[in-house]
């Protein structure tokens, strides 16, 4: 330790000693160039769920952001992801109806290695309307599959959960999805 003070008290004196570095200011024409976009939002708010009367099951609520998009039908596909996938469906956002058919199951999988115990899907890309990529929020609940937890905490999820990117493709329009072990190769840039 008496061999590292020198060290240490020389690499605190060059950091002191050292300038900061700023950013650069932005030039007037780069300023005046950045597009802006204003909203304003007309006419009242609009419920379109309400946890517990419209839940279907008891894992049916809205546990992540509201997301939507338009299969190649027009129908509307409004959800706010749980680990059960159920959506609001419609011809617009005001006009969507929520609908108990489920859409996804998360599968509560005991082997961390296959990344499909608790999956909220909660981003989707489509380019035809009927191929719907999808990215979803996974955990893996070690404390809920016996013998998975090792350590012992009053905060199970610090110690006995993993959570990861998932990749999940419906090829009827967003009515129902897969999961895979992995992701499929693509065979081109529109190949799903």
């Amino acid at each position: 330790m008496r061999g590292m003070l020198p060290m240490l008290s020389t690499l605190a004196l060059v950091a002191i000693s050292t300038p900061a570095q700023t950013a650069p200011e932005p030039s007037a024409q780069a300023v005046s160039t950045t597009l802006r976009i204003k909203a304003v939002l007309h006419g009242p708010r609009t419920v379109v769920f309400t946890t517990p009367d419209d839940s279907c099951i008891s894992a049916d609520i809205p546990d992540a952001m509201a997301r939507a998009f338009r299969d190649s039908t027009g129908t509307v596909h409004f959800i706010t992801a749980s680990s059960e996938l159920f959506q609001s469906l419609g011809s617009t956002l005001d006009a969507v109806q929520h609908s108990c058919a489920q859409a996804f199951h998360s599968d509560e999988d005991p082997n961390p290695a296959h990344f499909n115990d608790q999956a909220w899907l909660d981003s989707f890309y489509t380019l035809d309307g009927i191929h719907i990529v999808a990215l979803s929020h996974t955990e893996y609940h070690g404390w809920s599959h016996p013998g998975e937890c090792h350590q012992q905490s009053p905060n199970n999820f610090f110690f006995c959960e993993d959570d990861s990117d998932t990749y999940h493709l419906s090829k009827d329009g967003g009515y129902h999805y897969e999961s895979f072990a992995r992701a499929p190769k693509s065979r081109g840039r529109r190949s799903f």
